[in-house]
């Protein structure tokens, strides 16, 4: 969106007739913008069926073809849907909120005809939203916190003071707190937050381009992968000072690396990849419940090679969670209880890993409702698309894009909310749109 400032003038005197029909126009043209865009952000009716599941789509706050989300995240919390919407007018890219029945603006953080909040909604506690925004001129890009109030939403504090912007990686949320990694103007840190300008720190600084990335909370501490000189990349903790922030394990000994990533915590459970050798036979399915006796190798996902069975997700569906595991060729479905019994591919769905590796692991990109495993794939007859697995049942549910189009940007998050799952969508004739996809149970 680009908005100018139309600096004209009348070349010679106005009538005061002409002064009120100016202000009879100016007054019905503002009546009807505000008709225009009370209507744009009613819900659209439903783009229809495919395959047995409903696809809707829920914003049209910049009619025309111009886009009404400025970015693919979107985020539940307490009962609503919120996300970056941008109405192409005075307010701009500012966060709004879908509530079930109508779009709303959450907050004009940025009041200004000429610039905007640009806001990014990253992680939550049980009571607060934790949201990226540039709130004025004089703060640059900021943490940002609401509680889904316009009174309740305000800067947490300037980490980058004056103008300047602080660089904001990775989101998690531990218990009451929320860890994150960012680059301020002393450099790359890992922080933790309350929410309070007093209870938001940095816990530890790195070596610029080393800060931890696919941070995962688990028993109000955080975990992540983390490479230095002495062990290779192997799995760290932190408890939310410099002293509690080391090394959990190391699983691979001496310099070389377990290569971790990690899923989530399940049912008291951490799950994570890695090796802990070059041999075969070796697991690369990893649960730990926080010590160091209680954690141990699960299974061997690749057998019969020396590779590593590299989780890429991972969505919990009627209680079971599921792993979305990359076996070096293609991405497949499993679920795992934490046993080795209990651990098996349920979906061969070979799916390429470029619709899952992605720098940007604070974002969801599968999601689960009425039993359905959503998920993003790349065929060349449609494109990239959203589809859905069920007990071994697999089809296209969304089809906004017809043809080989791509309907979503790659890697776009998707979210479950309220027995459907919702996410950032565009086609030729609309921009990026907040859509609803929804499978009978």
């Amino acid at each position: 969106m680009n908005r100018t400032f139309d600096p004209r003038r009348p070349s010679a005197p106005v009538s005061p007739r002409e002064k009120r029909s100016i202000r009879g126009g100016l007054v019905l043209a503002a009546m009807a913008t505000l008709a225009a865009l009370f209507a744009a952000i009613a819900p659209q009716p439903s783009a229809g069926a495919l395959n047995g599941c409903a696809v809707q789509r829920i914003t049209n706050l910049s009619p025309g073809g111009d886009s009404s989300l400025f970015n693919d995240s979107v985020y539940p919390f307490r009962g609503k849907l919120f996300f970056s919407g941008d109405d192409d007018g005075d307010i701009g890219n500012e966060p709004y909120f879908w509530d079930g029945s109508k779009v709303r603006l959450l907050k004009n953080v940025m009041p200004s005809r000429f610039f905007s909040s640009f806001p990014d909604f990253r992680a939550n506690t049980a009571t607060r939203l934790f949201f990226t925004a540039r709130g004025s001129n004089r703060t640059g890009t900021e943490l940002w916190v609401t509680n889904g109030t316009t009174g309740g939403t305000r800067l947490v504090k300037d980490l980058t003071p004056g103008s300047g912007s602080t660089f904001f990686s990775e989101f998690t949320v531990a218990g009451n707190r929320i860890f994150f990694t960012a680059r301020d103007h002393i450099g790359d840190a890992l922080f933790v937050s309350d929410g309070t300008r007093v209870g938001t720190r940095v816990v530890r600084r790195f070596v610029s381009g080393t800060r931890p990335r696919q941070l995962v909370g688990f028993k109000n501490r955080v975990y992540f992968p983390f490479r230095d000189s002495v062990a290779g990349e192997e799995l760290w903790v932190s408890g939310g000072t410099a002293a509690s922030t080391r090394r959990f394990v190391d699983l691979f000994p001496g310099t070389s690396s377990s290569s971790p990533t990690i899923a989530r915590a399940h049912k008291g459970l951490l799950y994570f990849s890695g090796r802990r050798s070059f041999n075969d036979g070796t697991a690369d399915l990893w649960v730990t419940d926080g010590t160091i006796a209680g954690t141990r190798g699960v299974k061997d996902l690749r057998p019969g090679t020396i590779g590593v069975g590299r989780i890429e997700s991972s969505v919990v569906v009627g209680g079971n969670l599921h792993l979305w595991i990359n076996d070096g060729n293609a991405v497949d479905l499993w679920v795992s209880n934490g046993t080795k019994r209990g651990t098996r591919m349920v979906g061969n769905l070979n799916i390429d890993s470029i619709n899952f590796s992605t720098p940007d692991q604070y974002q969801p990109r599968t999601a689960a409702a009425q039993g359905w495993v959503f998920y993003q794939d790349t065929r060349a007859r449609t494109g990239r698309e959203w589809w859905a697995w069920k007990n071994g049942q697999r089809k296209l549910v969304t089809g906004i894009a017809p043809g080989v189009g791509d309907s979503s940007a790659r890697w776009a998050p998707i979210v479950a909310y309220k027995g459907s799952v919702y996410m950032a969508a565009t086609n030729a004739r609309q921009g990026k749109e907040l859509w609803r996809m929804r499978c009978p149970a």
